[in-house]
């Protein structure tokens, strides 16, 4: 369906250039209050769309606001995680570091455990050996002073036989 529009409210276009005034007729009159009705509205209409859109401008500006905000805070954020990332790896590699010294010196000193060891043992093996010896000249020493006893004995019988055998 077309919308035409009401020649009576705007008039026929014609064709002369000279216009004559008429007075308004009653339905002109009610068209004309209730185009200043419609203007009224669309005035109304028109500065609540500016006040809307000045609201929606600040609150535009506002966001824009919130998200640099944002964009810093996660910046700054960002920077902060990373100074703790490098941290975090310089502690790291300097317990690495550490742990290896101290298992290298945990190596060395295994090492030198095993070497006293060994010299105990053989200071152990030394001292078993001379005991032994010990022991075995301890007896050689004691049998030969009972045979030097049993010498002697046997000397000092000589000697009295031989005296009493001078005496006769």
């Amino acid at each position: 369906m077309q919308k035409e529009l009401n020649p009576d409210l705007f008039g026929e276009p014609s064709t002369s250039k000279t216009r004559t005034v008429e007075a308004p007729s009653p339905v002109a009159t009610m068209g004309l209050l209730h185009v200043k009705e419609v203007d009224t509205k669309l005035a109304e209409m028109r500065s609540q769309m500016n006040v809307m859109i000045d609201n929606m401008n600040r609150f535009a500006v506002q966001v824009n606001d919130a998200m640099k905000a944002n964009h810093q805070r996660v910046d700054k954020m960002g920077e902060a995680i990373r100074k703790l990332e490098q941290s975090d790896e310089a502690l790291t590699l300097d317990n690495t570091q550490k742990l290896s010294q101290l298992a290298q010196k945990l190596g060395e000193r295994r090492t030198l455990d095993m070497k006293v060891q060994e010299m105990i043992d053989r200071h152990n093996s030394v001292l078993k050996s001379y005991e032994l010896r010990l022991s075995q000249l301890q007896k050689l020493i004691a049998e030969r002073e009972q045979q030097i006893m049993n010498t002697q004995s046997a000397l000092n019988e000589a000697k009295m036989e031989i005296a009493r055998m001078k005496r006769f």
